[in-house]
């Protein structure tokens, strides 16, 4: 199975992007216009990158990194992985891992200093073997 990861583009929208969000938390009754407004938003950010994975003409996981750039460490940047989703399906054939590899390698490429992510502590194990580890808290508060 050749499986393609590269950046989220418009026509992913409706290719099974937003399935695959459904597969981590519901995306809601968005419109094809309101999910066309969020998309050119996220893309005019260059700090904010949606990757995902493509295998064949289907998208069947996605990642979003997100680049902070920082007063401290010299003006150094972070970044931060979230909603890593894999496609009903897919699970455990590899789409995520490949997913956080992709993303850990762009945060290298751009020479950031860390990166972070939160998860539930029973997927702490899968993201140790990428190298994380847990390091405090985590805290939220939902508005």
């Amino acid at each position: 199975m050749y499986m393609l990861v590269r950046p989220l583009k418009e026509d992913d929208l409706f290719r099974g992007f937003l399935d695959a969000l459904e597969n981590l938390k519901p995306v809601g009754n968005l419109s094809q216009d309101g999910a066309l407004a969020i998309f050119r938003k996220i893309t005019a950010n260059p700090d904010h990158l949606i990757l995902v994975a493509v295998v064949g003409e289907y998208i069947v996981g996605a990642v979003t990194v997100l680049f902070e750039q920082k007063f401290i460490r010299g003006g150094a940047v972070a970044a931060h992985i979230e909603d890593v989703v894999t496609c009903r399906g897919w699970e455990g054939r590899g789409v995520a891992s490949t997913l956080v590899s992709a993303a850990v390698a762009e945060a290298k490429r751009r020479e950031c200093y860390k990166v972070v992510l939160g998860c539930e502590r029973n997927l702490s194990r899968f993201y140790e073997q990428f190298g994380f580890e847990t390091a405090g808290d985590a805290m939220r508060l939902y508005l």
